[in-house]
């Protein structure tokens, strides 16, 4: 597996958005999924849920991990496929700056959870 990333302009951020009314954050995770790179996961598992900003909102964000992914139809936003060592590369390197998305691959790296996306 490799991690999937869509481009804006000149930069990259993860599949992210929000979770409607009561729905569970899995079924958010595998809509928006589906909807902005086109891809089914066989499971998806929440490994964080993190506070935006606990003084002034009581937003959170949930990071959920796809495995198993398939193509199931046509991108909304431009997909591109990395390697882990891609994906540091461009956190390093400031393509991917959105702060949720590096936390996200951060947070995964430091827990082994990206194990299985080639080097």
């Amino acid at each position: 597996d490799a991690a999937p990333a869509r481009r804006r302009r000149d930069r990259c951020e993860l599949p992210a958005g929000m979770v409607d009314g009561d729905e569970p954050p899995q079924e958010a995770a595998a809509r928006e999924l589906r909807e902005e790179a086109g891809l089914d996961a066989g499971h998806i598992e929440i490994v964080a849920t993190w506070d935006v900003s606990p003084g002034s909102t009581t937003e959170q964000v949930h990071l959920a991990l796809a495995r198993n992914c398939r193509r199931v139809g046509d991108a909304r936003l431009r997909t591109e496929f990395l390697t882990l060592e891609e994906l540091l590369g461009r956190v390093r390197d400031g393509r991917i700056r959105h702060a949720t998305s590096v936390a996200a691959v951060l947070w995964c790296h430091a827990l082994g959870l990206l194990a299985g996306i080639p080097s």
